[in-house]
């Protein structure tokens, strides 16, 4: 039986955004506040997805060897370091955070049996990584709030309330909802819109997926299968 288990790791440090092909105008109007020197910094949160059949003792890997991993990969060289000098890949890609966990992905897969990596630049803010080439998902989430009442309007509301409980009630219910994404405005950035996730409580949250890119592959799919699951 295959199982995905999650390693958490953190790291503080800081990039800038700057592109030296470009005049100086040109990267403040593309990177805003990014594009200032010496740089700024994120307190980063990694989570490392890995996959495998349960062994013997019940696990897929020795989560301290995991640990041990990592640290010697990841973390204890990006841990307070200036991101566009550390490593040789940031030196020619910009140090975005889908292009971190990218390259963390490069730096772990030797080692270990990755399925995804998920970086947080803050909690409004993460990409995820699942070892398609140069392909990642960029999340931003957001929130607002809204009132609404379940009831059909053919029905009483005895039967409403029935059917809804405390939900029917004549003067509805609120919520504050997250991470709306519309396509349009995406498609105008040159992305794709993956997933649409609407939180209605920390109990109740709805997920639609666009249409899955072509060139996604079979672990992703199975991944995102048995992520969904647990």
């Amino acid at each position: 039986m295959k199982c995905i288990i999650n390693r958490r790791a953190q790291f503080c440090a800081s990039h800038r955004y700057w592109l030296p092909e470009l005049s100086e105008t040109e990267n403040i109007q593309r990177f805003g506040l990014g594009s200032r020197f010496p740089g700024h910094g994120h307190n980063y949160v990694l989570y490392v997805s890995l996959i495998g059949e349960l062994d013997e003792y019940g696990m897929v890997q020795n989560l301290s060897e995991v640990k041990k991993v990592i640290k010697r990969e990841v973390t204890s060289q990006l841990d307070y370091a200036y991101l566009n000098e550390i490593w040789s890949e940031f030196q020619q890609i910009l140090p975005t955070t889908e292009n971190i966990a990218r390259v963390i992905w490069q730096r772990l897969a030797p080692y270990l049996p990755l399925v995804r990596i998920q970086l947080f630049e803050h909690p409004e803010l993460w990409a995820d990584y699942q070892g398609n080439s140069m392909e990642a998902h960029l999340s931003v989430s957001t929130h607002f709030s809204a009132a609404h009442r379940l009831a059909h309007p053919d029905l009483s509301y005895e039967e409403n309330s029935e059917i809804y409980g405390k939900c029917a009630r004549p003067n509805g219910h609120g919520h504050n909802y997250h991470r709306q994404l519309l396509q349009q405005p995406i498609q105008e950035l040159g992305a794709q819109l993956y997933k649409v996730k609407l939180i209605e409580s920390p109990n109740n949250s709805c997920e639609v997926y666009c249409a899955e890119p072509a060139s996604s592959s079979a672990i992703a799919r199975e991944s995102e299968s048995l992520l969904s699951s647990v």
